[in-house]
């Protein structure tokens, strides 16, 4: 969607830890084997962490884009996302250094064989028309969606990064190119990998194409399955090109929830926001009133209920 100005403050780095290299676009990294970082890679692996096992063999065919980011011994994006992964799991400070609580964690971890939870997941953006996101979830497809990325004004950024900021729901405010002010209340399941861009849901009428100011959009549905399998240090690849096709499997669908009278969530501020009134999330008398009026002059049933068709109206 729209490019969400914040600031994150990475964890400062302790004596004896394993500083993984910061977030960058730029996919260079050291190519000086450590120890210390392969020991670290080693027990990560073991536990979940990497898509590899203890031995570094891969445990699924893996994407080529996924499968070209591994280095044994060396500090980079991979490793940081899963030393992420793990302190989320551990309830640490997640900042991608392996510190002393968390080498003690991640000892503690190992030789209790404890497993992530979550398994492995891996987040592919490509550009190419038409636009998509794919997500695999230990080498499973789990998730393929049209998606809508940066307009040329406001491009989403190439390379690979981790996931490092989670909202379920959020108010984005900002500045669009030509100096106008929006404020989108409501936005869902927000998954923030670089900078103030993120994977999100957004309503749109169509995906697949540049259309956010350096988000990457999702249909609502889909961005919902997006968040069960993301997690903080989940990696996320933005392409500019690569293999792109029509999205088929999981969840390729637009699927527009049902709203009527006495509902409050945030779907309804989206609903709100559609309609020109005040998004408070709460489908009351007022907004009843306001929907059977829209349903009226755009010669559907008149019932206060939002389905497919009124979505499509709206949106049109």
């Amino acid at each position: 969607m729209r490019r969400q100005i914040m600031s994150f403050v990475a964890g400062t780095s302790m004596i004896a830890a394993v500083a993984l290299i910061p977030q960058t676009a730029s996919a260079a990294t050291s190519t000086t084997v450590n120890n210390s970082v392969t020991q670290l890679q080693k027990e990560l692996a073991a536990l979940g962490y990497l898509p590899l096992t203890s031995d570094f063999q891969w445990r699924f065919a893996p994407p080529a884009t996924l499968q070209a980011l591994w280095q044994k011994g060396v500090n980079n994006v991979m490793t940081k996302g899963a030393v992420m992964e793990f302190q989320e799991v551990n309830h640490l400070s997640i900042d991608g250094i392996a510190g002393p609580q968390t080498w003690a964690a991640l000892t503690k971890a190992y030789e209790a064989n404890k497993m992530n939870p979550y398994g492995y997941t891996y987040v592919l953006v490509s550009e190419q028309a038409p636009e998509t996101l794919r997500i695999w979830s230990n080498g499973k497809l789990v998730l393929s969606s049209l998606a809508n990325t940066g307009i040329a004004q406001r491009p989403t950024t190439l390379g690979t990064f981790p996931v490092y900021e989670r909202y379920w729901s959020q108010e984005m405010r900002g500045t669009n190119p030509n100096g106008s002010y929006y404020d989108d209340p409501g936005v869902p399941y927000v998954n923030y990998f670089y900078g103030g861009e993120a994977i999100h849901g957004f309503w749109r009428k169509t995906y697949g194409s540049p259309q956010s100011l350096g988000c990457v959009e999702l249909p609502i549905s889909n961005a919902k399955i997006a968040w069960n399998y993301i997690h903080y240090g989940t990696l996320v690849t933005v392409q500019k090109g690569g293999t792109s096709q029509q999205p088929s499997g999981p969840s390729s669908y637009v699927n527009y929830p049902t709203l009527h009278e006495g509902m409050f969530n945030n779907d309804v501020k989206i609903l709100q926001k559609a309609l020109g009134i005040a998004a408070d999330g709460d489908f009351g008398p007022m907004t009843d009133a306001v929907v059977k009026n829209f349903q009226k002059q755009h010669g559907l049933t008149v019932d206060g209920i939002v389905g497919q068709m009124t979505w499509k109206a709206l949106l049109a």
